[in-house]
């Protein structure tokens, strides 16, 4: 009777042991899971900001390439327009009958280099 007794004491630590296992396992695979569910959500955060700053990388980057598109159009278009200015400038004056002004590119501070009465004053 005393090694059913001892049988069956050992049987019932078994039990319990099992259900404590069990048990455990509910609770920290629970908070194992949520431990894994909350670092995915931080990954997620974490992508979903550097995204984010790609995105504005880009919008940045691509601003600044149609910023200097813009820019080099209008330079040419300045250099276009000048170039008209002068060419009827030389057109005038040949139909005037007078010599044509310099190209505007040799100009400094509105007045042409070439002036002898303007260098003398310097």
């Amino acid at each position: 009777m005393t090694e059913n007794m001892t049988n069956l004491a050992w049987l019932a630590c078994g039990v319990v042991v099992a259900i404590a296992m069990f048990w455990s396992q509910v609770k920290f695979g629970g908070l194992l899971t949520e431990v894994t569910r909350s670092n995915q959500r931080a990954d997620a955060v974490k992508r979903h900001d550097e995204h984010a700053l790609l995105e504005r990388v880009l919008e940045r980057m691509l601003a600044e390439r149609d910023h200097r598109q813009d820019m080099a159009v209008l330079h040419a278009k300045e250099r276009d327009r000048v170039a008209q200015l002068d060419a009827r400038t030389a057109r005038v004056s040949e139909l005037a009958g007078t010599r044509p002004q310099e190209s505007s590119d040799e100009y400094e501070d509105g007045v042409p280099t070439d002036d002898p009465e303007l260098a003398s004053h310097e």
